[in-house]
């Protein structure tokens, strides 16, 4: 019974993932400042090959820095008022980002968040790339103000932790 239910669970799962990634056309223009809104026509990134990803830090009022897999959170001094535990995580074959504590707001200066994309597929470089929240169905809920800071390296601004991914 449990194995069934498990299996039933894992296959919804893997549904959903693939009917995320599927279910919009590629935009060729990218918005500068963020925007919100189900009108978003953009495909999340898939990235074959990349393994699952966690780390844990506390990052106090001086900032810091925490990485898992492909992404980069950079904390500026002040973002953070108190040491708080955060937590990262990189699901495998993605670009996108879990963080935790979720619904965390930042006090003064917003933190970054880098994602290295240079093992992807050349088709995916080849369009312009966006920071996106999704929300918890996977679904793009807002675009953020992004940046192309190197030939395989995006930057986004981040006002809350949520879930982030790269769309196209």
């Amino acid at each position: 019974m449990f194995r069934r239910s498990a299996t039933r669970l894992l296959g919804l799962t893997a549904a959903a993932i693939v009917l995320a990634i599927t279910a919009a056309c590629s935009d060729s223009t990218a918005p500068i400042e963020p925007s919100f809104g189900a009108g978003t026509k953009l495909a999340l990134a898939y990235c074959p090959g990349i393994p699952y990803d966690s780390t844990t830090r506390t990052i106090g009022a001086g900032g810091g820095t925490i990485t898992a897999g492909r992404g980069k959170f950079i904390v500026s001094a002040g973002a953070v008022a108190v040491p708080t535990t955060i937590r990262m995580v990189q699901p495998a074959d993605s670009l996108s980002y879990r963080f935790y504590p979720e619904g965390l707001q930042f006090s003064k200066a917003q933190p970054t968040l880098q994602i290295d994309f240079h093992k992807c597929d050349k088709a995916l470089r080849e369009n312009p790339l966006q920071v996106v929240y999704i929300d918890a169905t996977g679904q793009i809920s807002e675009t953020l103000p992004t940046t192309l800071v190197s030939k395989d390296l995006l930057q986004a601004l981040i006002f809350h932790f949520s879930r982030y991914a790269v769309a196209y």
